[in-house]
């Protein structure tokens, strides 16, 4: 009878940065504010009991015009 290899196949790592977001819909973006801007974005989510990210995306929704994606 043959005998079997007792050594494991080696796993190969995907090459490049990991997905981020949903099925990498939801790319990562990031900008510059200043500092007054900031805290009160940071007492918005808290007060809302969110995320900092959360809140910036949810003022964003309620302030720009609908349209097609």
């Amino acid at each position: 009878m043959a005998k079997r290899s007792t050594k494991k196949k080696a796993i190969l790592k995907k090459r490049g940065r990991p997905f981020t977001g949903e099925d990498n819909r939801d790319p990562v973006f990031s900008l510059r504010m200043p500092p007054e801007i900031r805290k009160r974005a940071e007492a918005l989510a808290k007060k809302d009991g969110v995320a900092l990210s959360k809140a910036i995306l949810q003022v964003l929704a309620e302030h720009l015009p609908k349209g097609k994606r």
